[in-house]
């Protein structure tokens, strides 16, 4: 017994990804027939986000959805998904909220900061939070360290009476309860 029979072509599907993210159905070569309904799915990775689709053949609904429909022409046809890096700002301020700068920054980069601040009397003592690669928008605020002094009391003679530790703009006070020295005239 013999059958005999006309079957419809079938055509190629090629699906790629363009960037970070993966697709539904996956990355492959499929045989589907013409006109045949195809539901496109794509999920970017973390860091990423969906762009749009395209196709060398055939429709897609509304390109800039990541959840789509394909109508499969009749011929071959490569979909590909596109994904780009999510960017971020990240913001650099002085301790007093002065706005130093901002860069854009890829997602889990690290952004480059501005040239150290000064502060008078203060040392600058890095960044909070401590610079790190970034996943959303940062802003990073300058710290510094207020700059000590040691100051030694002497009396006439060259001995010691006093040692104090000073911050910057702070006064010493002078020792208390402490004769000085008399020195005998020539």
């Amino acid at each position: 017994l013999y059958v005999f029979g006309i079957f419809p072509p079938t055509y190629t599907l090629t699906m790629q990804v363009d960037g970070g993210g993966s697709v539904s159905p996956a990355v492959g070569e499929y045989s589907h027939r013409s006109g045949v309904e195809i539901s496109l799915n794509a999920t970017p990775n973390t860091g990423y986000q969906f762009v749009s689709w395209s196709t060398s053949a055939g429709s897609i609904g509304n390109a800039s959805r990541a959840q789509n429909q394909l109508t499969m022409p009749s011929s071959d046809a490569v979909v590909t998904a596109r994904f780009r890096l999510l960017e971020f700002d990240a913001r650099f301020e002085n301790w007093d909220g002065e706005l130093l700068t901002t860069v854009r920054v890829e997602h889990g980069s690290e952004p480059t900061p501005p040239e150290e601040p000064e502060r008078e009397g203060y040392d600058f003592t890095g960044w909070n939070p401590p610079l790190a690669a970034v996943t959303a928008d940062t802003t990073f605020v300058a710290e510094f360290e207020i700059r000590r002094y040691t100051v030694t009391f002497l009396d006439g003679t060259g001995e010691e009476m006093d040692i104090q530790t000073v911050e910057h703009g702070q006064m010493p006070i002078f020792p208390e309860n402490r004769q000085m020295p008399i020195f005998p005239e020539n």
